[in-house]
């Protein structure tokens, strides 16, 4: 590689998302600064294969390492996603990607992290027999009751501000939804829905390290002789710390769609009803879907059987959350 070569930026710096947008699936664009991230921190020249879903530009080398690139339009997610990684680090019931190096290459931080093993859990969980959602619904309920009772340290990158967030999104809960196209007669419920159920959504007296985006792509999953385990969690760059109940609308939503005997388990486990009866634990659950920061309720109400017939916020809420 010549001089000039070498002093060539590898990586261009979008100036809004749309342009990042149309840079995604530009593969030779990641190669060739996957290549250079490679070799400054003494890896193998394995060819790179991208993964093609999330935020970042994620990239696997081999069967061990993988880069991500963080887009520098979000400048925070790197710094949270190393923190929480170092806060979960080891300390798991379940693998979790180790940092190997961190780094900078022309304005896009990086990571250099361990891969983990496994199917994302949302390409099979559909054809899973019920007896085996049972023991995986309870197996990330105890997986998160484990992150919840990790200690929590003062970190500037993953505390938020919770009754500030906690007003903005209540404040622009309904707008948020309506842009999504969800129905006036839903979305117009919404404030005085938030506002009775506001006292189970204020902060808990010992706030927890939440991951805030446990989907069908960050729990990964093995099979071993037709039995399903939890071999992988991963993408740690929405954590914060915050209450507990903010952590169950991803999996029970976009992993268990309201299957009732799975959202049981998986609430059962991560010790997250705190003795409430079902119509409360309901409006709390509830309340979080509709504070969360990537909540499309009119997405999620055609997602989860049934979603669509609902007419009132009362109505779809059984329909997301039957634990009554």
């Amino acid at each position: 590689m010549d001089d000039a070569t070498k002093d060539r930026p590898h990586l261009p710096v979008p100036s809004n998302l749309d342009e990042y947008r149309s840079l995604f699936h530009k593969e030779g664009t990641w190669r060739r600064a996957v290549r250079v991230i490679a070799s400054r921190h003494g890896l193998a020249a394995l060819p790179p294969r991208r993964v093609m879903e999330g935020t970042h530009i994620v990239t696997l080398l081999g069967a061990t390492h993988a880069v991500k690139l963080f887009t520098p339009l979000f400048p925070r997610d790197a710094v949270v996603e190393a923190a929480a990684m170092q806060e979960v680090g080891g300390k798991l019931p379940v693998p979790t990607p180790e940092i190997v190096a961190t780094g900078e290459l022309d304005g896009w931080d990086y990571i250099v992290m361990t891969q983990v093993s496994g199917c994302p859990i949302g390409k099979v969980w559909p054809d899973m027999m019920p007896s085996a959602k049972l023991r995986v619904a309870g197996g990330i309920g105890r997986l998160i009751a484990a992150q919840h009772a990790l200690p929590v340290n003062a970190s500037t990158a993953l505390e938020r501000d919770w009754p500030r967030f906690f007003e903005s999104q209540s404040a622009t809960a309904a707008d948020r939804q309506r842009s999504n196209g969800l129905p006036e007669e839903i979305a117009g419920q919404i404030p005085g829905y938030l506002h009775r159920a506001e006292g189970g959504a204020r902060p808990p007296a010992r706030p927890v390290l939440l991951h805030a985006d446990i989907t069908h792509e960050h729990i990964l999953l093995s099979e071993s002789h037709g039995d399903w385990k939890i071999s992988g969690y991963l993408d740690f760059g929405d954590a914060f710390i915050g209450p507990r109940g903010y952590e169950l609308p991803a999996p029970g939503l976009l992993i268990m769609r309201g299957e009732p005997e799975p959202l049981r388990a998986l609430i059962e486990a991560s010790c997250a009803a705190a003795g409430e009866s079902g119509p409360e634990l309901r409006r709390r659950l509830m309340a979080h879907t509709l504070l969360h920061r990537y909540a499309d309720i009119e997405w999620i109400r055609h997602w989860i059987p049934g979603g669509g017939d609902a007419r009132d916020l009362g109505a779809l809420a059984e329909v997301f959350w039957p634990v009554g």
